[in-house]
């Protein structure tokens, strides 16, 4: 997600990919299998954008009515 909130799509929600490294959690390992990974551009020294929080709301909100849904 960039700084002006725009999402790019980089791999399908089925493929696996490397975003989380070696990983236990809550009983299961190698969480990428098991996760989505949203990355999200910040260099770490500024906040982030409002934009970016409201991008990331959206698509958590449409992530979790595609794999819950009511």
């Amino acid at each position: 997600m960039d700084v002006d909130g725009h999402v790019l799509k980089l791999a399908h929600e089925s493929d696996c990919c490397n975003h989380c490294g070696k990983s236990f959690w809550a009983g299961a390992r190698y969480v990428n299998e098991r996760s989505i990974g949203i990355e999200i551009v910040n260099a770490g020294d500024q906040p982030f954008s409002d934009a970016q929080y409201e991008s990331v709301l959206r698509l958590v909100r449409e992530i979790h009515a595609a794999y819950h849904p009511p």
